[in-house]
Parts: structure tokens; sequence; C-alpha cells
């Protein structure tokens, strides 16, 4: 019994020292509010095993709240050694390491134009980056057939400039209750986690896509939920994005 308690207490400073302080004085900006020219793909990494990510997970709300969920798009990736299954993907930890995760969570990628950024930053580059301009616009539609969970995404883009990059598509579900790690070292059996990142529908990175000038660019897709998956939480993001970042995205709820 000795030799178990010191490595207990070990293995708790280890997760605990892996997870990124939200400094009190500095989670929370005040930014002036924008009119958003372009949507904003912020990927947060987080985890269960993550004791300051609740409050990540606040100031996103808060910032959301603030330009509206159509502006803000919030993805959770749950990934490291703080993430727990079945939360946690195979494809979610290839973007952390993409990403070159190693300083802890919570952090964010932003547009996919910055590397890992701290909490304390979100708000203002969120800000930045809805006052920018984008040549794409984006729109879809979906189908969901409950009697076999086949789920058909038809997307339609177009650029007012010939434009080359990627069309990526995300699956995501709010509402799942599971266990989360909180900052008293509470362990809340019921927390509510949303905007988790569920997979990829067109590969890892997406698909190309090569946009002629004002030529409106038709995309099909489909994917089969997962039986544990709650259908009517479920909702797909789109994003196109290039060597400069994302460029536009949009998400739509499944139409169960």
């Amino acid at each position: 019994m000795k030799k178990i308690i010191p490595l207990l207490l070990a293995y708790v400073a280890i997760f605990f020292s892996s997870c990124a302080n939200v400094d009190e004085n500095e989670r929370f900006v005040t930014v002036e509010s924008s009119d958003a020219k372009r949507a904003v793909l912020v990927v947060e990494f987080t985890g269960q095993k993550c004791i300051n990510c609740p409050e990540a997970h606040e100031e996103l709300a808060k910032i959301q709240k603030e330009y509206g969920e159509n502006n803000v798009i919030t993805v959770c990736i749950h990934a490291s050694a703080l993430a727990a299954s079945p939360l946690k993907t195979t494809v979610g930890e290839e973007y952390y390491k993409h990403w070159k995760g190693s300083n802890g969570l919570p952090c964010a990628v932003i547009n996919r134009n910055t590397g890992l950024l701290g909490v304390s930053v979100w708000a203002g580059v969120i800000n930045n980056e809805l006052q920018k301009t984008t040549p794409i616009t984006l729109s879809m539609t979906n189908s969901f057939n409950a009697a076999n969970r086949q789920l058909t995404i038809d997307v339609n883009t177009m650029s007012q400039v010939a434009f080359n990059g990627k069309l990526q598509v995300w699956i995501v579900e709010d509402g799942i209750v599971a266990k989360q790690l909180l900052k008293d070292n509470r362990v809340d059996a019921n927390y509510v986690h949303t905007h988790v990142f569920r997979a990829a529908v067109n590969g890892t990175w997406g698909t190309d896509i090569a946009l002629q000038e004002n030529v409106e660019a038709k995309s099909n897709f489909s994917i089969q939920l997962d039986a544990k998956w709650n259908e009517k939480n479920i909702s797909i993001v789109t994003f196109v994005y290039n060597d400069s970042g994302v460029q536009q995205v949009i998400k739509q709820h499944v139409n169960s």
C-alpha cells in the first residue's frame, strides 16, 4: 500500500500539470462586436481529464453568444493523454499531432491560420478573423434515413475568383452526457459536452476542390451514423480551406 499511494499521487500530478491554466484576469477578453463578413472556425482541443477545459468551454460559449453561432462555429476535438474514449478519436488525435500539441489543454486553432492558441487570446483573434472578407460562398442540404442511419449531404460551393483548395465535411454532436474532471478535483458524471467532433466524412484532410470564377460546384457525400450517436443532436460542419486557412465555414443540423 505504501508504494501504491506515491504512484497515484505522481499520476495525478502529471496530468494536472499537463492541463494549461486559464488566468482569471485574462480568461474573458472584452472586444467590440463586428459585422461578420465570414464565419470563423474554432477548433478547440479538449479532454475529459483536463481540469481547465470547462472554463474554456464557457469562454467559447460567451464568444458565440456575442457574435452568433452561425458566425463563430466551434468544434471540440478530444485529444491528448487528457482525453478518453469514446469521445477521443483516431482522426482527432491526428489533428492534434499535426498542430504539434504538446503544451497542454485547453488550446485552439482558429481558422487554420494560427498555431495552437491559449484561451486568453481567443476573443481577439476571432474578432480579427470576423472582419476579413472571403470570395467563397457555401450552402448545403442533408437527408437522414432513420431505417439505415444513412446521412446524405449535398454541398454547393462558389467563388468570386478562381480558387484551389480543400473541401472538408465533419460530423459533430451536442448534448453528450459524460464524465468531466473539474478544477476543484471533483468529477462531474453528468457534464454535458457540446460541439464534439465525431468523424471526418470525406477523409482526414478533405477532398480537393477547384473553383472557376462564379461557377457553382456541387459535391455529394454520405456517411452511416454510429448507432451510439443521437441523430437529434448531430450537426454537419462544412468548410473550405487552402494554405491561407479556412475561407468559409457553415454548420447545419441533421434533418432527423
